[in-house]
């Protein structure tokens, strides 16, 4: 039970963050008006013209996203925090996986994209054990 509430509570933080980090990118970085993300063949058509700080800001969001999950998910204390870690950064990296390859994206921001959530859920675990051990949220 202590596990699937702290992958619950970490794949909930990790994909609220995910979604508040690329409206953000969006305020901040506005596409030109050609996009149209219900017309899929304007999608593809256009992706190529994506400014690059948007791309970036996008991987930064989603690495930061996947830090704030595997910190959220280690600050509940269970036996072992590997387990957890392990099947959020996996189920990360399958959603934005999909996600890069149903809309079209660059290939490099793909692998990129593919690869960065594990490596940072597993530092956001890392970063939350050297903060305080005794310092938890939540112990069972």
């Amino acid at each position: 039970m202590k596990y699937l509430i702290s992958i619950s509570i970490g794949l909930l933080t990790g994909l609220l963050s995910i979604s508040l980090s690329e409206y953000a990118v969006m305020a901040m970085f506005p596409l030109n008006n050609s996009f149209d993300f219900q017309d899929i063949t304007v999608l593809y058509e256009n992706m190529n013209t994506t400014p690059m700080q948007n791309l970036i800001s996008i991987l930064i969001g989603y690495a930061l996203s996947s830090l704030l999950a595997g910190f959220v998910s280690t600050k509940i204390k269970t036996g072992n925090h590997f387990i957890p870690i392990v099947i959020i950064g996996i189920t990360l990296t399958m959603f934005g996986f999909i996600y890069l390859l149903i809309i079209p994206h660059p290939l490099w921001m793909v692998v990129a994209g593919s690869i960065i959530f594990i490596p940072m859920t597993w530092l956001g675990s890392k970063i939350c054990q050297a903060s305080a051990d005794e310092k938890v949220i939540y112990k069972f």
